[in-house]
């Protein structure tokens, strides 16, 4: 089967343009995972630098999400704050955690049909990054904690189009479980947090466990939050409590294709 080619033109007239605002985080009208492929012409081209899955309904409207085949600066490794710098006039961009989770979601959905082989190489990118002998992969997720008033998740920092929610996030360190849902929907666009599970088994075969900060007693605490295998306690990770380490990353390309 040939895969379909989408005019760079298109491409070009999809991107996202300076001033454009993503609306709050909410699942499709339907779905209960906030993410996930759309059910309606859902497809995935391959490209010469990346993969794009089309039709994905995603933060209430629907999306294609450019995978990037290779690592952003070559695979080096940078702070959160150095890729915002070395990607915010890039069409390639950092991924939230919400974008990497509609991506995961999307191929989970579709794993089976006339787009496996293409989902079962996007897949190999991603165990490829979660391999545990490697280091965790950067976001554009910030989290902030605050001693007062409700917490904070940043979606898109430094970009033209980040946007924040509010919610308290902050507790304990634990696996996530049902009863998490406060935390994990901000930090990853969905509350379905049985289907979470079973994507993240299907691609890494590990448990999810979420690390996070208690409260501060005064002021306020900003982590970048990244993910990734644990080589030392064996579980996926979603790491909301980093502050200036440095991490490869995978870029993506997030376009909005429709309103709902």
């Amino acid at each position: 089967m040939k895969n379909r080619i989408i005019p760079i033109e298109k491409l070009e007239s999809l991107i996202w343009k300076p001033g454009d605002i993503l609306p709050d985080i909410k699942p499709p009208a339907g779905s209960s995972n906030g993410s996930g492929s759309s059910g309606v012409d859902f497809c995935i081209e391959e490209l010469g630098d990346r993969y794009v899955l089309r039709n994905v309904q995603y933060n209430g409207g629907v999306y294609s999400f450019g995978v990037m085949k290779d690592l952003l600066d070559g695979g080096n490794s940078h702070t959160q704050g150095e890729w915002i710098e070395l990607t915010k006039d890039s069409e390639v961009k950092l991924g939230s955690v919400p974008d990497w989770f509609a991506i995961m979601f999307a191929i989970y959905d579709n794993k089976e049909g006339i787009y496996s082989g293409l989902v079962e190489r996007i897949k190999a990118l991603l165990v490829e990054d979660f391999d545990p002998k490697k280091p965790w992969m950067a976001t554009s997720t910030r989290a902030i904690y605050n001693s007062r008033g409700k917490d904070k998740v940043i979606h898109n920092k430094g970009y033209k189009i980040e946007f924040e929610i509010e919610e308290d996030i902050a507790g304990n360190n634990g696996y996530v479980e049902p009863g998490l849902e406060n935390a994990v929907k901000p930090l990853c666009g969905t509350d379905n947090i049985t289907k979470i599970k079973e994507v993240m088994n299907w691609i890494t075969g590990k448990k999810i466990y979420l690390w996070r900060r208690t409260k501060p007693t005064t002021g306020s605490e900003e982590w970048a939050v990244v993910f990734g295998v644990s080589s030392i306690y064996g579980n996926f990770v979603i790491v909301a409590n980093d502050s200036v380490n440095y991490w490869p990353s995978r870029g993506v390309v997030v376009v909005r294709e429709n309103s709902p």
